[in-house]
């Protein structure tokens, strides 16, 4: 039988501040689905300990979220803390990360030793071998290059490439340049006449779509991007 609720909790200086909801949609909420946090609730209280039953006080609440408004602070909890998703929530998402996972490298990585791709067959005994933790909670191409360094212990894998021109402008240069190490390697740079940085970038053909995704979100497409090849 699916459980009826659970807990999502944050701490804050030691302080731990806990909200009781529903699992299934805190746990789409977690995934970034449109949920209302209203619906979410199954009581309008913020504990301390929820399983005690111990209510967090109000001096405390206006301390650590300057509100006592409920909504507001479940808002808080369940963005920057962190949900107790069931064992079979647990084991749905991994599944369908690992399944993700498995298809994205055996897509875009060969083995150097002949040339071609991996079939997913031998993906999927690389994973079991090198004993490779999937997290639940991010995406597959967030996590898939560290999960490629484990496998490369007992599978020899290399990375197919793709090469953007990005045109940056100069306010966003540097965490754009912070985004760019987090996937992939800044090949060259060249400042443009119009103030612009040009950037030359490669990345892994595996993580190019979730780059791309990321790149427009944060920056809002002020980035002008050429795929070169």
């Amino acid at each position: 039988m699916p459980a009826r609720y659970t807990v999502a909790r944050i701490t804050l200086d030691g302080h731990h501040f806990e909200i009781i909801v529903n699992p299934e949609l805190a746990l789409k909420y977690k995934l970034g689905e449109n949920v209302s946090i209203q619906k979410m609730l199954m009581s309008d209280l913020v504990f301390t300990d929820a399983k005690k039953g111990l209510k967090a006080s109000s001096s405390l609440l206006k301390k650590y979220f300057k509100t006592e408004d409920v909504l507001k602070i479940a808002e808080r909890i369940l963005k920057y803390g962190e949900i107790q998703i069931t064992t079979e929530q647990r084991r749905r998402l991994i599944k369908e990360k690992r399944r993700a996972i498995v298809a994205l490298i055996s897509a875009h990585c060969i083995d150097p030793r002949t040339g071609v791709k991996v079939p997913s067959t031998r993906v999927e005994q690389a994973l079991n071998q090198a004993r490779v933790s999937i997290d639940p909670f991010k995406s597959a191409e967030d996590q898939v290059k560290e999960i490629i360094k484990q496998v490369q212990r007992v599978l020899p894998l290399k990375f197919e490439y793709s090469e953007f021109e990005l045109l940056v402008p100069p306010s966003i240069i540097e965490p754009v340049k912070h985004l760019v190490h987090s996937y992939g390697d800044m090949l060259a740079e060249k400042n443009l006449p119009d103030g612009r940085l040009s950037l030359r970038v490669a990345l892994p053909s595996l993580a190019r779509s979730s780059f791309l995704q990321k790149l427009r979100k944060e920056f809002s497409h002020r980035v002008e991007e050429h795929l070169i090849k």
